[in-house]
């Protein structure tokens, strides 16, 4: 299993973690919730800057380690900014088998010192050298400007890509949801030419997948399916699918179209309303909605981070939006961390987890919770963020989020109540 270590990094004073598939955040508003899926989620996309690095260089192998270090600076600047300011942290992350990466300040200029395992540079070097003399022979025997060329190469990427990434030790795609959807929701086009500086790198990624993403909604759910199902041979559940689809309209009260350039909801055949005057908790849901079903229709490995998918919506339609949530991440490929503030979102986790528990030898359950929507205990991890540090909340024994950390607040809100009905 990876692990993350964290010290003195922004909010967070010291963070030790090993990364499980589903991991739950949960705590006050800036206690560090979001720096610690954000140093996940970075860590986690060092494969894919990699690769990118292998891309674009022709000789790889000149400077490797100074490119891969400047690459992954400007990742690291781009989600966190700049570190020039944080005396003394560090970032390390053990991806297993001797692979790992340490992040610390250098001493005289304040930038991040980042170091590559020697296991881990010692095998990107050996893909490196076997791709730059892939370059050399075929430019040599077909020529480096016919179509031939061209498609060996494309191949030879492919190839390279994954034992890239088994490197580190995992083949998973990364997607961040960020909080605060409603703006990229209702303003994707106009965010689409603002500069890198003036938005943070994750919302502009998020928007950069809404505008790739909104054009192959111009059908119905099951026609977007159906597409599918004529030009993959990839394999598709299609009852997770269909439950997810289900689950969708039942948050949306209706299904999210593309048409003629303009966004909306169809209420029914002859009813619909524009995305920018629908509700509030139509905005901020709706891009997680239909990043999960993309995610279960294209059915491959993927490591998602949610935060607070809860933003806006009634309790019950938090119950549906967990479902959801909980039918994607039971696939055991799939990896998440979910942030969240909400007791609600807890609960809704807790059920599933019991589904799980007692489904295995009680066929009823499944009429209340279907069983693709089950958690296996042993997959899950929760934590309760707070100063700087992370507090297991997960009871190993029952096999569910502590019950007692859940809503902190309601505690505190009722000893007020009962010292004021005293007063009377």
């Amino acid at each position: 299993m990876q692990k993350l270590l964290m010290q003195s990094f922004g909010p967070i004073k010291k963070v030790e973690m090993q990364i499980n598939d589903i991991i739950i955040l949960n705590g006050l508003q800036s206690s560090g919730k979001s720096t610690i899926s954000k140093a996940i989620y970075f860590f986690k996309s060092i494969p894919e800057l990699v690769f990118n690095d292998f891309l674009v260089r022709t000789d790889r192998i000149k400077d490797l380690n100074k490119s891969l270090v400047i690459a992954c600076r400007k990742q690291l600047v781009a989600i966190f900014g700049t570190t020039k300011h944080m005396k003394d942290f560090k970032l390390y992350y053990d991806y297993g088998n001797g692979v790992n990466v340490t992040i610390t300040p250098e001493k005289n200029s304040g930038h991040a010192r980042i170091k590559f395992s020697p296991t881990l540079l010692q095998r990107l070097n050996e893909i490196a050298v076997d791709l730059d003399r892939s370059d050399k022979y075929l430019s040599n025997t077909v020529g480096s400007h016919t179509s031939i060329y061209q498609i060996e190469r494309f191949n030879r990427g492919i190839k390279a890509r994954s034992e890239i990434y088994s490197t580190f030790n995992d083949q998973r795609e990364n997607h961040f949801i960020p909080a605060g959807r409603t703006l990229a929701s209702t303003l994707s086009e106009e965010l689409r030419g603002v500069e890198s500086y003036q938005i943070d790198a994750l919302t502009k990624s998020f928007v950069e997948r809404i505008l790739s993403m909104r054009e192959s909604f111009n059908k119905s759910f099951d026609e977007i399916v159906d597409d599918k199902k004529k030009l993959t041979t990839d394999p598709i559940d299609f009852k997770r699918v269909k439950l997810a689809i289900k689950i969708i309209e039942k948050i949306l009260q209706g299904q999210y179209k593309w048409v003629q350039g303009e966004e909306r909801i169809e209420l029914d055949e002859n009813d619909y309303v524009k995305i920018k005057f629908s509700s509030s908790g139509q905005q901020e849901s709706l891009w997680i909605l239909l990043t999960i079903f993309q995610l279960i229709l294209d059915n491959k490995p993927a490591f998602t981070v949610v935060e607070e998918p809860e933003a806006h919506l009634y309790p019950l339609t938090q119950y549906e939006i967990v479902k959801l949530l909980c039918l994607y991440a039971a696939i055991p490929e799939q990896q998440m961390v979910i942030t969240t503030h909400s007791p609600y979102v807890m609960s809704s986790l807790n059920n599933h987890l019991l589904a799980n528990e007692i489904g295995q030898n009680n066929e009823k359950v499944a009429t209340v919770i279907d069983p693709k929507c089950w958690l296996d205990e042993r997959r899950v991890s929760a934590y309760f963020v707070e100063k700087g540090t992370i507090t297991d909340i997960f009871d190993r024994d029952e096999g569910m989020i502590d019950p007692s950390c859940i809503d902190r607040a309601s505690f505190t809100i009722n000893e007020d109540f009962d010292r004021l009905l005293d007063m009377e």
